[in-house]
């Protein structure tokens, strides 16, 4: 066990689980008809992640100040001046929390009775609900997702529908296309661009 663990840890860079648009699908087949407030929340969580690539800051920061409705019903989402239309189903689950939410928060924690607080969720709040969605899709063991999960699926869909990697890097707000091109299977092409914003120290 331990050599195995020796092993896989020769490559330091770890795959993240993607939630892929097909986990995506069956979380909303599931939740989108319940009534409870964690299910309401958490469906809106995994669109919102997934169709903008949200970071865990972007979740947590994210005021409703920033959602608009247009005209075909369609919830908009604005994410550092870039908007983002989400898709009919999407708009759905996002619409149905913002009727309960409490505050000018969009996500906010809640209690294990059901009650809605408002305050903001943290890191490990976001950490269990999507770790959640891999319980509820009865993925094995070794498969969870993580709050990086909805960016990489959001990246690999991208990428299947013929989107370049630059496009990708700004939709998903990246510094550098590092990630991208890591998230889609260019790992060469990745570590390239790693090693350009390395610093010399690294090598003391």
């Amino acid at each position: 066990m331990l050599e195995a663990i020796r092993v896989a840890g020769i490559d330091n860079v770890s795959e993240t689980q993607a939630l892929t648009i097909e986990h995506l699908t069956l979380l909303q087949s599931q939740l989108a008809s319940s009534q409870a407030p964690k299910d309401i929340r958490d469906l809106a969580i995994y669109c919102v992640m997934f169709e903008c690539a949200l970071k865990r800051r972007d979740l947590r920061q994210l005021m409703k100040t920033q959602i608009t409705v247009n005209e075909a019903e369609d919830v908009v989402i604005i994410i550092d001046d870039i908007g983002y239309k989400l898709s009919n189903d999407s708009s759905k689950a996002i619409q149905r929390w913002l009727n309960i939410a409490p505050c000018s928060i969009v996500f906010t924690a809640i209690d294990r009775h059901g009650n809605i607080s408002n305050s903001a969720l943290n890191d490990s709040s976001i950490f269990r609900v999507l770790r959640r969605a891999g319980e509820l899709l009865n993925l094995p063991f070794d498969l969870k997702f993580s709050s990086q999960s909805c960016r990489v699926g959001a990246v690999k869909k991208l990428a299947r529908d013929g989107m370049h990697t630059k496009e990708i890097q700004e939709f998903g707000r990246w510094a550098s296309p590092a990630m991208p091109l890591q998230y889609s299977g260019k790992r060469v092409l990745s570590d390239k661009e790693k090693a350009k914003f390395k610093d010399d120290n690294n090598y003391d």
